[in-house]
């Protein structure tokens, strides 16, 4: 990942740049953003329609992630990853370009209940490799 044609994320971990490449997309495509699941999957009845989110948020996730380890991953996108992974990649950003640029490329929610989405301009994102060849 090269930010600012100078600074390079040299080592992020796969979970993490399938997230990071999941958000990119979304925003390129002027997607509004992406809501956090309010569950766990292991949560005691769930509503249909917090389970019927958990199994199409993985679904969108995971064609980033298998695409990246060319492979199918079994893994769950439900509260407790999605905030896990998220603070991973923050971390990491921070580590390795610094608080201020990473914040100008931050993942981030207007407010409760809002989606969540990069803080870069569509036009400002460039996707070189999509891993399908």
């Amino acid at each position: 990942i090269q930010v600012n044609d100078k600074f390079k994320i040299a080592e992020l971990a796969p979970r993490e740049f399938a997230m990071l490449h999941w958000f990119a997309d979304y925003r390129k495509n002027h997607n509004a953003g992406i809501i956090a699941p309010r569950i766990d999957a292991n949560s005691k009845k769930p509503k249909e329609e917090d389970a019927s989110y958990l199994q199409d948020i993985t679904a969108q996730f995971v064609n980033y992630y298998d695409e990246l380890k060319n492979a199918n991953a079994d893994l769950v996108v439900d509260k407790k990853f999605f905030e896990s992974v998220k603070s991973h990649l923050k971390k990491n950003l921070e580590a390795q370009l610094g608080l201020e640029l990473a914040a100008k490329i931050a993942i981030k929610q207007d407010k409760r209940e809002q989606p969540f989405y990069l803080d870069v301009q569509p036009e400002n994102i460039e996707i070189i490799d999509s891993f399908k060849n």
